[in-house]
């Protein structure tokens, strides 16, 4: 049903598309000289265009407002607004308000992105002029366009304030690895000097196999210990899982050729794990969830990269014998478990933030689903959020 005052017709009527144009490599520099020039999505990863590129010899240009569609080879659908005049090659088009009001066509270009992916499935991804010309939309009034963008537009900002706050408290907790770490701050009530230990003292290796009743478990680089069955990709573990490998509540496993890659989790919960993984275990000098953020320490990251064996990156891998080999600075165990407590503190208020951004752009979604389909007339309810509103 359509909305009292609204109409049913084609992306086509209320907008010029421009196609980008490839310009030789010969005529492209990195020195400033020229129009900025957009290749494709790389030039405006997270949201924010840094062009790198510039040209003279540009035939197809983009104007503060348009929205940028990506449309060919790697991230066809993902869009942008563009902040000045650009000039584009033939991976992007323009589409330029014409009958619409520019804000309220960013929010009704992003709502179709979904349909736009669709329409890129394929061997070669791809979208023509005509799946985004021929796209079916709702129009209100220019006027109703105007005060919905608006109402977007006041979310948006809220969510960018999150995402700065997201960021500030990331940024924090890398300072307090950086100095916690190392042993430069220390905290109150800490004493005596930090040793140094090879890793061998302070881990031994758990080679358990035979537990074919416990669940399977994945070690990911970003959230650690997972069971099996919260990875995205196929199983494919071997149904006999004789060799597998015993983890338990406390261990750390690691991914032995990805390691220094700092693929590595403390567990907090029993199961099995591949053989291409390692498993230790702390001893009674050594903290687990210390060292689980220690594992995780750039210039840690570093000496995993160096003891790892292999001719090439495909095949270096770090097994027990050369993990225990690596020497560390590391303080007493009660200070190990001070440090490991401030860290944990600063994850878990990263990860509350987290929950906080991802309500309030779940909340958004909802909200554009319902103004840019007239579900929601801005005339009778529209809300401006706040952070603490967020679910």
């Amino acid at each position: 049903m359509i909305p009292e005052g609204w109409k049913l017709t084609k992306l086509a009527e209320g907008i010029e598309l421009v196609s980008g144009q490839h310009v030789e490599a010969q005529y492209v520099n990195e020195e400033g000289a020229g129009e900025p020039y957009l290749t494709g999505p790389a030039d405006f990863d997270g949201g924010k265009i840094i062009s790198s590129k510039f040209t003279d010899f540009a035939n197809k240009f983009c104007e503060e407002g348009d929205v940028l569609v990506t449309v060919k080879g790697s991230g066809t659908g993902r869009i942008v607004r563009a902040d000045r005049r650009y000039a584009i090659s033939r991976q992007l088009m323009s589409i330029k308000a014409r009958g619409f009001d520019s804000n309220y066509l960013y929010f009704l270009v992003s709502s179709k992105v979904g349909s736009y992916e669709g329409a890129a499935a394929g061997l070669i991804p791809g979208i023509s002029r005509v799946d985004i010309l021929n796209a079916d939309v709702l129009a209100p009034p220019v006027s109703e366009q105007i005060r919905i963008a608006k109402i977007i537009s006041s979310w948006d900002e809220v969510i960018g304030v999150s995402e700065r706050m997201l960021e500030s408290s990331r940024k924090q907790k890398r300072a307090l690895m950086q100095h916690l770490l190392t042993g430069k701050r220390r905290l109150p009530g800490a004493e005596g000097r930090w040793r140094e230990e090879r890793l061998g003292d302070l881990f031994s290796e758990r080679n358990e196999t035979g537990r074919d009743e416990l669940p399977l478990l994945a070690i990911t680089g970003g959230s650690g210990v997972i069971d099996r069955g919260e990875l995205a990709r196929r199983d494919t573990s071997s149904e006999d899982k004789g060799k597998y490998k015993r983890l338990c509540i406390g261990d750390i496993g690691y991914n032995t050729m990805r390691m220094w890659q700092g693929v590595s989790g403390l567990s907090d919960k029993e199961g099995l794990v591949s053989p291409a993984y390692t498993v230790v275990t702390p001893g009674h000098e050594a903290d687990g969830l210390f060292f689980s953020y220690l594992f995780k320490f750039p210039r840690v990251i570093h000496e995993f990269y160096r003891h790892s064996q292999g001719l090439v990156s495909d095949t270096w891998n770090l097994k027990y014998r050369h993990f225990s080999e690596i020497k560390v600075a590391v303080p007493e165990v009660d200070e190990q478990k001070a440090i490991a407590k401030v860290l944990s503190q600063a994850d878990a208020e990263i990860e509350a933030q987290q929950r906080r951004l991802d309500c309030l752009r779940q909340e958004k979604r909802a909200l554009m689903q319902q103004l840019l389909t007239g579900k929601r007339r801005v005339k009778v309810e529209a809300t401006v959020p706040t952070e603490e509103a967020a679910c």
